[in-house]
């Protein structure tokens, strides 16, 4: 899915959980809002640096324009707390963020790495 030019991502995001008597309590989810973004293929060196389990799931890049709202990244330990993103039907998770907003050269954007979410999650 190589999609460069703008594209429009729905977003999720649950506010934090907390343990209540020993059981988790997911927190209450925010409404979904919309950034606009350029999804694009992971070269090789950014699928090196993946965890092990994470290099099997599709995965791709998201390129937004700083003035985006930031996106919340997951914890791959507890997949509960960061942002779903859904791109053309399918959902992800941001698992990595490079922030290039006061980059002096290029384009002022973040760069986010999207995993898909595994039928476990």
């Amino acid at each position: 899915m190589a999609i460069l030019g703008p594209q429009i991502i729905v977003v999720e995001r649950n506010a934090a959980g907390s343990y209540v008597d020993g059981v988790y309590v997911p927190g209450v989810a925010d409404p979904p809002f919309q950034v606009v973004g350029s999804v694009d293929v992971m070269n090789n060196r950014i699928v090196d640096m993946l965890p092990e389990g994470a290099r099997t799931r599709a995965r791709f890049i998201l390129y937004c324009d700083s003035q985006q709202p930031k996106l919340k990244v997951t914890d791959l330990s507890d997949p509960r707390n960061g942002d779903k993103l859904t791109v053309q039907g399918k959902s992800y998770r941001v698992t990595e963020i490079g922030d290039w907003t006061h980059h002096v050269i290029g384009v002022p954007h973040v760069q986010y790495v999207m995993l898909e979410i595994g039928d476990d999650e």
